[in-house]
């Protein structure tokens, strides 16, 4: 059971993460960012659902 709720959270906060990345890189375009900083706030984004992730399994 708790191996499924991990799954289900791990879809959910890729999901959102990919959804966050994308709108990000559209207001970067729209103000000449460059894709590289894109990646990079893509990157530390999904760290940070990783590490919270990993710590709720640990409780």
């Amino acid at each position: 059971m708790k191996a499924s709720l991990n799954a289900v959270k791990w879809k959910f906060a890729i999901n959102s993460l990919l959804i966050k990345c994308k709108v990000k890189n559209f207001m970067d375009i729209n103000r000449q960012i460059s894709a590289e900083k894109y990646v990079y706030v893509c990157v530390e984004s999904f760290g940070l659902v990783f590490w919270n992730v990993h710590n709720e399994a640990l409780l």
